[in-house]
């Protein structure tokens, strides 16, 4: 595998009790800007070496099918499974594991957050 990510997903359904305005465009912003918080969280846990890791990170554009929204956040160097999964290795810098823990960290205020995002976004007007 030449990328390690993480994809978080949130259903429309879970978010039917916004009436007005459009829900999915103010959804989808508020999952990409969770997507980038919890990036900016592993990357401070990232193994460093090099940089390559930390250097080409990214939050890939939302992906709307239905009623269920997608962002990836990935590391696209080969290495990255590697460097993500094997515990044993001892890391100067950084830790194994660094995109699960970050989002295992976030994960039970993403309802919350992304409820933030939309209602902020849907009084902005998307």
């Amino acid at each position: 595998m030449a990328s390690h990510h993480q994809d978080i997903k949130a259903s429309i359904a879970n978010l039917k009790t916004f009436t007005s305005g459009d829900l999915i465009p103010a959804a989808t912003k508020g999952l990409e800007l969770i997507g980038w918080d919890t990036l900016e969280l592993s990357n401070q846990k990232v193994p460093v070496d090099k940089g390559n890791l930390l250097g080409t990170s990214f939050v890939s554009e939302p992906e709307v099918k239905g009623d269920e929204i997608t962002v990836s956040i990935e590391y696209p160097e080969k290495y990255a499974t590697i460097q993500h999964e094997n515990v044993a290795l001892n890391h100067r810098t950084g830790e194994a594991k660094f995109l699960e823990k970050a989002t295992n960290e976030k994960q039970d205020s993403y309802a919350n957050e992304l409820a933030g995002h939309v209602k902020k976004l849907m009084k902005k007007g998307g």
